[in-house]
């Protein structure tokens, strides 16, 4: 991906090295990884899309030199300029159509963090929560992508991170107030938002890429 001409988010909550291992384990809703990105990465990198359902990684501790520089600061300013451009994006698109635009927050953690839907733990994936309009992300993710799963490349990790913040722009519209009585099943109202959240992952790229030229 081309990245020069993307502008980094300035709504970032920096968190790695903090919170890690306290607290139990609570379910977190929001978005993770959705199920049109399971089947795009899986086609990308021939991998069963089940196997993206199983979570895990390395959750260590984020270390970093005398400097103060981490591994992870590459993926964690990459992060950055997809967000940033999708707060382009998306404010251009909704300010044409009336709808007031607030930016999300940018939380990037290791291991878990409390979050304003639970505590939040990086085997859920990214994750989007509604309560606190946080996207929630554990870098260590990305290499869950490369290595385990064998779907390296820039734009499988920005798809990501654009369905999850196409689930900001969910919030924005209020969709998360929907409520169709039906919890489960392929036409129930999570797996409807999961579907338009990848929607939207690919209206960013389809605009980012128009506006930026990121492909």
């Amino acid at each position: 991906m081309r990245l020069d001409d993307l502008r980094p988010t300035q709504n970032v909550d920096d968190r790695r090295g903090m919170f890690g291992g306290y607290g139990p384990h609570m379910a977190v809703g929001g978005g993770g990884l959705g199920l049109v990105a399971l089947v795009v990465i899986s086609l990308l990198s021939g991998v069963d899309p089940t196997r993206l359902l199983g979570g895990g990684g390395d959750n260590a501790p984020v270390a970093q030199d005398e400097q103060g520089n981490k591994p992870d600061d590459a993926a964690y300013q990459f992060t950055r300029k997809i967000v940033g451009s999708a707060e382009d994006v998306w404010s251009a698109i909704l300010k044409s159509r009336g709808v007031s635009f607030v930016p999300a927050t940018l939380t990037v953690y290791n291991d878990e963090t409390p979050t304003g839907c639970g505590e939040g733990q990086s085997s859920a994936g990214p994750f989007y929560c509604p309560s606190d309009s946080h996207v929630y992300l554990d870098l260590s993710f990305f290499n869950e992508l490369a290595d385990r799963f064998g779907a390296p490349g820039q734009f499988a990790q920005a798809y990501v991170v654009a369905h999850e913040y196409g689930h900001h722009v969910q919030n924005l519209l209020g969709v998360f107030n929907r409520d169709d009585g039906q919890s489960t099943g392929a036409s129930s109202e999570s797996v409807r938002r999961e579907l338009q959240a990848d929607c939207y992952a690919g209206v960013w790229a389809y605009h980012a890429n128009a506006e930026f030229s990121i492909l």
